[in-house]
């Protein structure tokens, strides 16, 4: 099982995540402070890999830049929102009256793509919905919703290129399809279980 450390931005409190084993770790969504972010790495002497998005909206991303030149790593987003990165009108900069451009990511992701952090594998899962370009983040015992599925609640579809449809589809088909001693961790709020979702979340 993989070590998971929450930290929470100041931005809609939007959720970043470092999951880690032995030295090697991966970041998922930069939005917290880097400073927090570093300050945590080194007191675990712990080498990120990567930088994980789980979609490409301003919230789960402020700080892309930020964490790429501290850490020196890359930033992968799935093809699909690969050019929201760097589009102030896609990705929500210009919705919170924010001047602010980001370098395009650096990897692009497919459904199924495999991550590999010291012996343990993040498989990508494509969940669109709350944008074409959602994932989640899939390793035993462990997933990462972003903003697909939350605590007794689903994400908006109404902000871009959102669509219901595929939001219920990549909550039934994809996320419900995992077992239920699954524990979720969002993009916003607290943690939960897949189970629990499945037999209580009124979106299910």
């Amino acid at each position: 099982m993989m070590n998971v450390k929450k930290f929470e931005s100041r931005m809609l409190g939007a959720n970043t995540y470092i999951i880690y084993k032995g030295n090697q770790a991966a970041i998922i969504d930069p939005c917290a402070a880097v400073s927090k972010i570093s300050g945590f790495l080194k007191e675990n002497s712990l080498k990120p890999k990567v930088i994980l998005l789980t979609h490409a909206h301003i919230d789960h991303m402020l700080h892309i830049d930020e964490y790429r030149n501290d850490f020196g790593i890359k930033a992968a987003v799935h093809e699909a929102d690969f050019d929201s990165v760097s589009d102030s009108s896609r990705n929500g900069a210009r919705l919170f009256g924010m001047n602010r451009s980001f370098r395009s990511a650096d990897i692009r992701l497919r459904d199924g793509d495999m991550i590999q952090v010291d012996d343990e594998t993040l498989s990508i899962i494509s969940t669109p919905g709350h944008t074409k370009g959602s994932i989640s983040i899939y390793t035993p015992g462990i997933v990462f919703t972003g903003d697909t599925l939350f605590y007794m609640s689903v994400g908006r579809t109404d902000l871009g290129d959102g669509s219901q449809a595929d939001l219920l589809f990549s909550l039934k088909n994809k996320l419900m399809k995992l077992p239920g001693n699954t524990t979720v961790y969002p993009g916003h709020g607290t943690k939960s279980m897949i189970e629990f979702e499945r037999m209580n979340n009124p979106y299910i």
